[in-house]
C-alpha cells in the first residue's frame, strides 16, 4: 500500500462557528493504492462498522440512538441488543464470518440491530427490497447463498411460499415474539446473554450485498466492504456539515443505501439520534419533526412536494430543521424556490450517488442550490468524476457523455457475476450508465440515464430537461418523460403527468407551457394524465420501464 502526500483544502465557510467545530471535508485525506488503483481516502478512520459503534458507545452511552414508534434506546441499550443478537446468531445458528444473511425487514428498531450484529460477526448482510415479489426475493436469497433469513411477520406468507426453493437457507428468524415450527423468534434470540465471539474484521472484508433496483433487468448484488461504507459516512458527515449528536428523521427505506449508509450509519458515527418512520406519510413526517425537534431530513423531491402541498403544512412547527437534503431524482428549480421560502432556517443540499458507490459521490451545497439548481455539485473529496465518450475519452467541458467514477466508495463488484463486474469497473473507474456533463468549475449535471435518452430525428433529447420544464407548471405535481416509437422520427417525446390535488388542465396547455421554456423539438408530442403517483423504486427514481410498458405503445 503506497501512501502519498496529505491533501488539504479549505472548506467553503457558511458558518464560522460551525467551521470551528467541524472538520473540513478535505482535512486528513491521503492517497492509498488498492489493486494498483490510487484512491483518495480519509486517513484517520475506523476499520470496521463494529469499531464505529464501539467508539460511539464509549463516547455517548446515554444519548438516544434509535427512536421508532414506542421504542427509545440509547447507545448502551442498542449496543447490548447488538451483542445479544450477535451472540445468538453465532451460538445457536452457527453464523460465521463471511456467511450471508438476508434481511427482509421494513423500517423498524430491529433493522439496525440485525445489520450491526451481522457486521460485528464479520457476516454479510443482504438487505432485501420489501416491495419485491416472491420470485424476485427467491432469486436474491438464492443468488447470495444466504444461510439465514431474518423477516418481519407481514412477509411470513411469502417466505412460506418460497421456503422449499431456498436450498442455501438453514435458518429462518421471525421478528417479534411469535413462534412457528422450525422458525426462530427474534425476541428469543435477544435473550441470549454474553459476549459474541471475537472476530477479526478488516476494512476490506465484505459487510453487505445491496441488490440494484433491477429497473433494467435482474438485480445484481453490489458487494460493499466496511471500507466502502466508512469512507461514505465520513464524507457525508463532512460535506453535508452534519454536527455531532444530530437528530435526524429516516423516512427512506433502510434496505436502500441512502437510508442505511447515508443516514443510519452516519447517525451512529456521529452519535446522533435516528427517528425511524415505518412508512412515509407527509403529515406524519411533519408531526414527528415538530414533536422530536428533528434537525435533518433526507428525502426524494416527491416527499418535499407532498409536504409543501399538504393542506396541513402551515399547522406544523418545522423550525427545528437545519438541513433538508434531497436526491435520488432531479429536483426542479420551482421546488427549490419553495423549499427556500418555506424552510428558511434550513440548509438545502443535493446529493448524487448509486448503490454501486455505497451512496454519495457528489454534493451541491446550500449556497449553490439556487445558482446551479440543475447540478448535483462537485465530487466529494474522496471521489473523482469524469465524463467520457463511447471510447472512454474525456469530452469537452459542457458536453454530455457517460459519468464514470473512481472512489474508495465504489463497491468491490457484483456478487458471483465476474462479467458484470468487468463490464462496469474498468481500470478502477465505475461506468455509471448515467449521462452527464461537467461545467468549468467541476460541477456535475446528470441529464439522463443512457437507456432513457430520446433520439428524435437525430437530435438527442434528455428527459430531465423536459421534466424540469414540466415541474415549473404551477398545476403539475409529478412528471416523467419517456420516448415512444415513431415511424418518421424514430422516437417522439411523451410525458406522463400527475396534477396537484384539485387542479385541472389540458394536453394543449401543457404543450404550450413547455414551448415557452424549451426548444420545439423537445416539446412533448403526447401527454398522458394519471390519477395516481408515478411508479418509483425505493430510491425515489421513477421506474420508466413500467411507464414504457404501459404508455409507450
Amino acid at each position: 500500500m503506497a501512501l502519498a502526500t496529505i491533501i488539504k483544502r479549505t472548506a467553503c465557510s457558511q458558518d464560522k462557528k460551525e467551521d470551528e467545530i467541524m472538520l473540513s471535508p478535505w482535512e486528513g485525506i491521503i492517497i492509498e493504492t488498492r489493486g494498483g488503483v490510487p484512491l483518495r481516502m480519509y486517513k484517520d478512520r475506523p476499520r470496521s462498522l463494529g469499531q464505529v459503534l464501539e467508539e460511539t458507545v464509549r463516547r455517548v452511552p446515554q444519548r438516544e440512538a434509535i427512536i421508532c414508534e414506542s421504542t427509545r434506546w440509547n447507545y448502551q441499550e442498542l449496543n447490548q441488543r447488538v451483542n445479544d443478537l450477535a451472540t445468538s446468531l453465532a451460538r445457536k445458528l452457527g453464523i460465521q464470518k463471511g456467511d450471508r444473511v438476508s434481511l427482509l425487514q421494513g423500517n423498524s428498531a430491529e433493522w439496525p440491530v440485525s445489520f450491526l450484529a451481522l457486521s460485528r460477526l464479520g457476516a454479510i448482510s443482504v438487505p432485501l427490497n420489501t416491495r419485491f415479489k416472491s420470485e424476485e426475493l427467491k432469486f436474491m436469497i438464492q443468488d447470495s447463498g444466504s444461510k439465514a433469513v431474518i423477516f418481519d411477520p407481514e412477509f411470513a406468507a411469502m417466505i412460506d411460499e418460497i421456503k422449499k426453493d431456498l436450498s442455501s437457507v438453514r435458518h429462518f428468524v421471525l421478528t417479534g415474539t411469535d413462534k412457528s415450527p422450525g422458525i426462530h423468534s427474534f425476541d428469543e434470540l435477544l435473550q441470549e446473554k454474553g459476549n459474541p465471539p471475537f472476530v477479526n474484521v478488516d476494512e476490506e472484508d465484505l459487510n453487505s450485498i445491496f441488490y440494484t433496483s433491477g429497473t433494467t433487468g435482474r438485480p445484481k448484488g453490489a458487494m460493499m466492504s466496511h471500507r466502502n461504507i466508512i469512507q461514505v459516512i465520513i464524507s457525508v458527515s463532512r460535506v453535508v456539515r452534519i454536527p455531532e449528536g444530530v437528530k435526524q428523521l429516516i423516512c427512506i427505506p433502510l434496505f436502500h443505501v441512502t437510508g442505511c449508509d447515508a443516514q443510519l450509519l452516519v447517525g451512529v458515527y456521529l452519535g446522533g439520534t435516528s427517528v425511524i418512520m415505518k412508512a412515509y406519510k407527509s403529515d406524519d413526517a411533519m408531526a414527528l419533526i415538530e414533536k422530536e425537534k428533528i434537525e435533518l431530513i433526507v428525502g426524494v423531491p416527491t416527499m418535499y412536494w407532498l409536504m409543501l402541498n399538504s393542506p396541513n403544512f402551515k399547522k406544523f412547527d418545522l423550525s427545528s430543521l437545519k438541513s433538508t437534503t434531497y436526491g435520488g431524482a432531479p429536483a426542479p428549480p420551482e421546488l427549490l424556490r419553495q423549499m427556500k421560502e418555506n424552510f428558511p432556517q434550513a440548509r438545502l443540499g443535493n446529493g448524487f450517488g448509486m448503490t454501486e458507490t455505497s451512496s454519495l459521490v457528489s454534493f451541491l451545497t446550500d449556497e449553490y442550490t439556487l445558482i446551479k439548481p440543475d447540478s448535483v455539485g462537485p465530487a466529494i473529496p474522496v471521489a473523482e468524476i469524469r465524463v467520457v465518450n463511447e471510447h472512454g475519452k474525456d469530452v469537452p467541458t459542457g458536453e454530455a457523455g457517460e459519468i464514470i467514477i473512481r472512489s474508495p466508495n465504489v463497491v468491490q463488484g457484483y456478487w458471483d457475476n465476474p462479467q458484470a463486474t468487468k463490464d462496469a469497473i474498468v481500470d478502477g473507474w465505475l461506468h455509471s450508465g448515467d449521462v452527464g456533463k461537467l461545467d468549468e468549475e467541476g460541477f456535475l449535471y446528470v441529464v439522463d440515464r443512457m437507456k432513457d435518452m430520446i433520439i428524435r430525428g437525430g437530435e438527442n433529447i434528455y428527459c430531465v430537461e423536459v421534466e424540469n420544464a414540466l415541474y415549473a407548471h404551477p398545476k403539475v405535481l409529478e412528471a416523467a418523460v419517456i420516448g415512444v416509437k415513431d415511424k418518421f422520427f424514430g422516437e417522439q417525446v411523451k410525458t406522463v403527468v400527475v396534477l396537484k390535488p384539485g387542479e385541472k388542465t389540458t394536453e394543449e396547455e401543457i404543450k404550450e407551457f413547455c414551448a415557452q421554456h424549451i426548444a420545439d423539438y423537445k416539446v412533448p408530442k403526447y401527454v398522458e394524465f394519471l390519477n395516481e403517483p408515478l411508479p418509483r423504486n425505493p430510491g425515489g427514481k421513477v421506474i420508466k420501464t413500467d411507464l414504457k410498458k404501459k404508455y409507450g405503445g
